[in-house]
């Protein structure tokens, strides 16, 4: 063999051979990326399959459940039910045919006494002329804060009365004097009048000071430190709208003793 034909055969044997090895690393990448690729697929799969089985048990079990309940309820709602004439569906049919027709019948004699008139009207409490009269009294009074005048330019007549009844206390605690008195007061109210004739002859009634317009009387030299000095007590209405109020009063005046 000469110089030149040695030469081709030593570089044809190393093409070859790098051939080779580059056939070789390139399967063992191509297999090192397969095994890379299927690693995370194969653990997305197992928890996709982990995960749609907790859901499929937990549904089963809400399912289950909720059967339960229905069949509770049912159960319940069958024990409980009441047919329309107030007995029990598990009667027998005769007696459900027997209650309907006392039904129809109790029904259409009540239909018939309606178209009669002869229907009866349910029964409300009476009043008695007095309870009429003061109940009408009160809702058409129309406020306690203003005089009953019809124009602001008339005079209201008042007549005033005091009556000493009793000394309680005089300077022992100070220039004070306590008394105990009545106050009469008298004057007309034009929205307090009625006619008798239709409260069964009523002329006279008994209604709250606080619910109708008062005189405002105080004392000018009032020692007390109470705001108010008279009991609660009734006035007396006249039918014409003459009121007669006494209300009784334990009051301190100042008194200056020598």
């Amino acid at each position: 063999m000469c110089h030149y034909c040695a030469y081709l055969a030593h570089v044809k044997s190393s093409t070859s051979s790098s051939q080779n090895s580059y056939s070789l690393n390139y399967y063992q990448q191509r297999q090192a990326r397969s095994y890379n690729l299927t690693v995370p697929f194969c653990l997305v799969s197992l928890t996709l399959f982990f995960v749609l089985l907790n859901i499929t048990l937990v549904l089963s079990q809400s399912s289950q459940v909720q059967q339960q309940r229905d069949q509770s309820s049912n159960k319940i709602l069958e024990g409980n039910s009441r047919d329309v004439f107030g007995v029990n569906t598990n009667l027998d049919e005769d007696q459900t045919q027997a209650k309907y027709r006392q039904y129809l019948t109790t029904t259409m004699k009540n239909n018939n006494n309606n178209a009669n008139g002869s229907l009866h009207q349910p029964k409300t409490k009476r009043l008695t002329f007095e309870k009429r009269l003061i109940r009408d009294l009160l809702d058409n009074y129309p406020t306690i804060y203003a005089r009953p005048i019809r124009n602001v330019s008339e005079t209201l007549i008042i007549s005033f009365g005091l009556t000493l009844t009793q000394l309680f206390d005089l300077g022992s605690t100070g220039q004070k004097m306590q008394t105990n008195t009545w106050k009469t007061l008298k004057w007309q109210d034009m929205n307090l009048v009625w006619d008798p004739d239709r409260y069964g002859g009523l002329k006279t009634v008994c209604l709250p000071a606080d619910s109708i317009w008062t005189p405002d009387v105080v004392l000018d030299n009032y020692a007390d430190e109470r705001l108010k000095d008279w009991r609660e007590i009734s006035a007396v209405i006249q039918h014409t709208g003459d009121i007669l109020y006494v209300p009784a009063t334990m009051q301190f005046s100042v008194c200056f003793l020598d």
